[in-house]
């Protein structure tokens, strides 16, 4: 809203149930889902305010920060830094733990909600992102700026990949599972075990682990596995 406020509403009754506060200027873009435990998140983003009655934008306290919000609680998580213009499109990505941000800044970044980290950012636009979207897999997402331009963009492999390209023997898509290791979240745990035991027992996806030439991944995996 313009004075700054989230609102959650029921959407039964149409009543206000309750009001989120933090945003210091104009909140632009909202996106909600729902976490494996039941919990209710919402993320929210601002930027620039625009006079009554329209005109140029006033830069007032510029507050790009991105709100995480446990709407059950009606209590602010945490806050996300990094943009430097209004954040105008948000959405969550499917069955993980991270979103996508679009914003004025030509920019879509990818964060991990519950590390707080940013974990990717997507250049290619030219002018400023107003839309997102994310496909129902969650491997790719699309984003729409000013300039009448979408692009489409590759997301990050996640844990659950990497250990399907284990179970099939799938060395292309477990060398780029492995490169995006650095962008799983704590569910990585579940998939390192079957990963050291594969490399150990000599499992035919992981022969280019062992294998001298341009497939050699012991270094890629080093790499992604140190602290």
């Amino acid at each position: 809203m313009h004075d700054s406020r989230v609102l959650v509403i029921d959407a039964q009754t149409g009543k206000v149930k309750s009001q989120l506060r933090s945003h210091t200027d104009i909140v632009w873009s909202v996106a909600v889902t729902q976490t494996t435990d039941g919990r209710t998140l919402a993320v929210t983003g601002g930027g620039y305010r625009q006079p009554p009655g329209g005109g140029a934008m006033n830069q007032g306290t510029r507050d790009f920060a991105i709100r995480l919000w446990d709407l059950q609680k009606g209590k602010e998580i945490r806050r996300f830094h990094g943009h430097k213009e209004m954040v105008h499109g948000l959405v969550f990505r499917p069955q993980s733990t991270q979103f996508l941000s679009g914003c004025f800044d030509h920019t879509v970044c990818l964060w991990d909600w519950q590390t707080g980290k940013l974990l990717r950012t997507f250049k290619g636009h030219t002018n400023q992102v107003r839309a997102l979207a994310v496909a129902p897999d969650g491997r790719s997402a699309v984003s729409g700026d000013d300039a009448s331009q979408i692009r489409h963009w590759q997301l990050p492999a996640q844990a659950g990949d990497l250990g399907t390209a284990l179970e099939k023997n799938d060395a292309i898509a477990l060398e780029k599972a492995i490169g995006d290791m650095d962008a799983m979240g704590p569910e990585l745990h579940a998939a390192f075990g079957p990963l050291v035991k594969a490399f150990t027992h000599g499992q035919a996806a992981m022969r280019p682990l062992g294998a001298p030439g341009p497939r050699d991944l012991r270094p890629l995996v080093a790499r992604k596995c140190s602290p």
